[in-house]
């Protein structure tokens, strides 16, 4: 193995030590006798029995010498499964010794690193430059530090991050806020923790709604204002059925149907993810064998037409039920970044039956605490990231087309930067064709799939602390629907007229996360009662074209031009967004010192893509001529493969999977491991196995 790996030109310590060693070795005898094992329960006969297996027919024809050859077979498989066990039961000598441990005082620089050519000669030269840091770039970044590469990650903003990043508004820093993550599930902790390497979760994941007001675990909170209906309470999918059913008793065969193609394709979807594991060559066949034919219908289909078709047979005199039910599956709707008449029908399920499965969660000490952890173990590994470090283009050799480097602009002028084995773009892809143009990369115009639509996001700074005012860790969604309005029509009633409607009839989620963060509740706690503090959020989906024109590209750190009119637009806006917040929460009046609007035009200068886009690629069903769905279409789906048609060139991040943070970690992994090849990515998959084993188990003795 040593061999081999120094013949790449990678080295690794963990390698070297003798305990890795013989795991590896393990895990390796593991797989093989697993597959002589199915293959002794599923095929031995017949290969027994053919006349092409002479020798294997005479053998099989001893049933003792057959017995014994599984018992052989199965050995390795089942002492790696007790050695597991071992660890998970706390064995001393098992555990994972070698893990990499964060430090416990962070650098002063960490993700705030500034690019400099001084900073880039000290770094020396790198194996792979990843552009972007996201989840997506810093997770492909940091497993690739683990299986021995020296990365550096580039930054055009002035910290790292991307929509995990936090920050304070004109420098008051009472109040903090994050940039983009408002929950995630519970597994994020787990999917951090092997991303870093590390021997236990570099950052806890508190529970969502254990601490409320009503302590049911409720999470979010869908409510109808145009009804007297009560909110509904999500609290994980098992509820939330019991709860449809309890409130529409005469819509249950229309509740099942959802239910039935909702599971279908929220079980597909795995499938769909795990074959991007795989070349292009050889995923295209297996989607096409693994995934079921109802997944290329509905997953292609909107969320209005699947759910429409649905309910067609509900009885007449249900027609106002059936408005609130719709209404009710598409309550999480922002998630997807896309209105429920335009999404696909597979967001909705995934956000109404999916998502839910097992509650919500949210990074304890703020969203920022997750890239911190990962710019730690990638620079604890030889690797650097850098801010302030936005790239103009992708270098390639003139000869092979192969990408060889980048070249930044900002404040150090044009700089060339090369990389040895590969540049990975976790920037999007519409960012990426800018620029590798006049290379083998597909033109940004080439791709069927637009952009989603932004947000307009209010940061609120509140004075009080969050038990005196009431408020609860969940988040809470305004729909428009009922009286006879459909939640489609409402949706589209605003986007079509954003200032028009009454401002309660504005689609938008209400967040708290200071309340969401325990690290900072159980600090505040300890502050005196005039010093307490909270933040609020509100988000609306929005277009850019509302609030104007994407300007030419400035740098991050800048401070962006605006017009008396834009400054107007966003008065507006606030006075409505107010209004339905002291609505929704009338103990806030008088208590509210801070409040903020960003826009999509926001959004563009400091993530720019081109158009405001909060979440990348949209989520959106495919268009009348049956194209533009990134989950069924299948040249949409080759042009966003991780493995681009430069050589040397690979993408990352939620656009060659899907949005979301716990996605576009995910991407991220994938990425990393295809860049680093079968051996190296099952000696990782094998670390992985350990270290989870022996930190699930010490979390299940840790709760005894």
């Amino acid at each position: 193995v040593s061999s081999s790996r120094e013949a790449m030109g990678r080295k690794s310590n963990d390698v070297q030590d003798f305990t890795s060693m013989f795991t590896w070795l393990a895990g390796m005898a593991a797989l093989t006798g697993g597959g002589a094992v199915a293959l002794g329960l599923v095929g031995v006969r017949t290969l027994g029995e053919s006349d092409r297996f002479p020798v294997l027919s005479l053998l099989l024809k001893q049933r003792r010498t057959a017995w014994l050859a599984l018992c052989a077979a199965a050995a390795p498989a089942v002492g790696c499964g007790l050695g597991l066990l071992l660890v998970y039961l706390g064995v001393p000598f098992l555990q994972p010794d070698w893990a990499w441990k964060p430090a416990e005082k962070r650098s002063r620089t960490l993700g705030k690193l500034r690019f400099s050519e001084k900073a880039v000669k000290e770094v020396g030269p790198v194996d792979v430059i990843v552009v972007g840091s996201g989840m997506g770039g810093l997770s492909c970044a940091s497993v690739l530090a683990q299986c021995g590469y020296k990365v550096m990650v580039l930054e055009a903003h002035e910290i790292a991050g991307g929509s995990t990043h936090d920050y304070n508004v004109d420098g008051k820093t009472d109040w903090k806020f994050p940039s983009g993550l408002h929950y995630t599930i519970p597994a994020s902790e787990e999917m951090l923790q092997v991303a870093c390497g590390a021997a236990s979760p570099p950052v806890k994941f508190g529970r969502m709604g254990d601490d409320t007001i009503k302590h049911d675990g409720a999470y979010d909170r869908v409510r109808l204002p145009r009804t007297k209906d009560p909110e509904m309470r999500i609290i994980d999918d098992v509820k939330l059925k019991a709860e449809m059913r309890a409130r529409f008793p005469n819509l249950v065969p229309q509740i099942e149907r959802f239910e039935h193609l909702a599971t279908i394709c929220l079980s597909s979807f795995p499938v769909w993810c795990a074959m991007h594991a795989f070349p292009w060559g050889v995923r295209r066949p297996l989607m096409g064998t693994l995934l079921p034919g109802a997944w290329w219908n509905y997953a292609g289909r909107s969320g209005e037409d699947v759910l429409t078709e649905i309910f067609a047979d509900a009885p007449e005199s249900e027609k106002e039920n059936v408005i609130k039910i719709q209404a009710y599956i598409c309550g999480l709707w922002l998630d997807a970044g896309c209105t429920p008449d335009r999404v696909s029908f597979f967001m909705i399920a995934a956000v109404s039956l999916g998502f839910p499965h097992e509650g919500g969660s949210y990074p304890e000490g703020g969203t920022g605490e997750m890239a911190a952890a990962l710019v730690q173990s990638i620079e604890s590994r030889g690797g650097v990231v850098f801010v302030r470090a936005p790239v103009a283009r992708v270098l390639t050799d003139p000869k092979s087309g192969r990408a060889i480097g980048v070249e930044t602009t900002g404040d150090a002028g044009n700089v060339q930067l090369m990389a040895k084995h590969c540049v990975v773009t976790a920037c999007g892809w519409r960012n990426t064709a800018r620029m590798c143009k006049g290379t083998a990369f597909p033109d940004v115009d080439d791709l069927p799939l637009p952009q989603s639509d932004g947000f307009v996001m209010a940061n609120i700074g509140i004075k009080g602390s969050a038990k005196e005012l009431g408020l609860e860790c969940t988040n809470m969604e305004l729909l428009p629907a009922g009286d006879g309005m459909t939640v489609f029509d409402g949706i589209r009633n605003y986007m079509n007229d954003p200032l028009g409607v009454p401002p309660m009839e504005i689609p938008m989620m209400i967040t708290f996360p200071t309340v969401k963060d325990r690290a900072y509740q159980l600090k505040a706690k300890e502050r005196k009662a005039e010093d307490a503090r909270e933040t609020a959020q509100i988000l609306c989906l929005a277009k850019t074209e509302w609030f104007g024109k994407v300007e030419a590209f400035k740098p991050a750190w800048s401070h962006p031009t605006r017009s008396d009119d834009y400054q107007e637009l966003k008065k507006k806006w606030k006075v409505r967004l107010q209004t339905v917040l002291l609505t929704i929460y009338p103990q806030l009046e008088g208590r509210i010192e801070l409040f903020d609007l960003s826009t999509p035009l926001t959004i563009e200068h400091y993530l720019p893509s081109g158009s405001g886009a909060s979440i990348g690629l949209d989520t959106s069903a495919s268009n009348d001529d049956g194209e533009g769905c990134r989950f069924t279409d299948l040249k949409v789906m080759k042009k966003l493969d991780m493995c681009s048609p430069v050589p040397g060139l690979w993408m990352t991040g939620q656009d060659t999977l899907c949005c979301g943070v716990p996605l576009a970690q995910a991407a991220g992994l994938l990425t990393a491991m295809r860049i680093a090849g079968p051996i190296s990515s099952g000696w990782f998959l094998l670390k992985t196995v350990w270290l989870l084993a022996s930190s699930l188990g010490e979390k299940a003795r840790s709760r005894k």
